[in-house]
């Protein structure tokens, strides 16, 4: 058997590997937001009690 490129395979992998860099991203951006989220609750919080706000 001969090895034959198959057309389009390489697309393929090129779109596969761009939709893993997506995912990618999207969960760093998901981890930074838990990760600063209580903290920027916590600064509103201050904030709201320093002015007096509810």
């Amino acid at each position: 058997m001969s090895k034959r490129i198959i057309p389009g395979f390489h697309d393929d992998v090129g779109i596969q590997e761009e939709k893993n860099n997506q995912e990618k991203k999207e969960e760093r951006r998901i981890a930074l937001l838990l990760t600063f989220t209580p903290s920027l609750i916590k600064i509103a919080h201050i904030t709201c009690a320093h002015f007096g706000l509810k």
